[in-house]
């Protein structure tokens, strides 16, 4: 495995294969050291993705993609080096870059809950709500006790048009939390576009009721 090191990688390295070389500090004794002891790849790989995910994690999104591109190279099955390098590069103004990779990563894990999370927000900030609906299905119909997924689900099918399932959504995301009034009040403009002004205004007065309760 081809990555670069420097001495403090190495020192890293041989710490977590188990030998101790912290007072051995010069790079003509670390040297010497690489001739005895042999690294395997698994191990470099791993302290590396560590390494990568840590810096990702942090927030230190450009030294995050210095290893992790590299490790994708390597292999680009690895679901978490695929998640935080796509975060990676779209926190560093390569947007198309990481959601590219991003989609293809939740082809490939479709069940990955994470990366499925990172694509719908950034679909949502984009409002490319087309994209983000069948992935908020997907998600919802796994997780049916997530009442904020149920409110993304409502909203995206109410932005693309498909009042129905929006109802649907908020219906259950309203079960979920009664103090929900996000959900009520978008519930409530949906039924009110429907022609359903019962329904409305149960809502609306849902609403008006939460918001008393939490002045008092």
């Amino acid at each position: 495995m081809n990555i670069k090191m420097d001495l403090f990688d190495l020192l890293g390295l041989y710490a977590r294969a188990g030998v101790n070389i912290a007072s051995q500090l010069s790079s003509r004794i670390v040297q010497g050291f690489q001739q005895v002891f042999v690294i395997d790849d698994a191990l470099k790989y791993n302290y590396f993705r560590d390494k990568g995910i840590a810096h990702a994690k942090s927030r230190r999104y450009r030294q995050a993609m210095t290893l992790l591109e590299q490790l994708y190279e390597i292999d680009p099955e690895d679901a978490e080096v695929a998640l935080y390098l796509g975060v990676s590069l779209m926190k560093t103004g390569q947007r198309e870059e990481g959601l590219k990779l991003l989609e293809k990563a939740s082809a490939a894990f479709p069940d990955n809950t994470r990366i499925a999370t990172i694509l719908t927000l950034a679909y949502s900030q984009d409002e490319d709500y087309a994209k983000a609906l069948p992935l908020l299905k997907r998600m919802a119909d796994a997780d049916p006790e997530d009442a904020q997924l149920h409110y993304r689900l409502g909203e995206a099918a109410h932005k693309t048009g498909n009042n129905k399932l929006a109802m649907e959504a908020l219906n259950r995301a309203c079960e979920l939390n009664q103090r929900d009034r996000k959900s009520a009040n978008l519930l409530g403009r949906i039924y009110e576009a429907e022609g359903m002004a019962d329904e409305a205004a149960e809502q609306f007065k849902r609403v008006a009721d939460l918001e008393a309760a939490q002045a008092e």
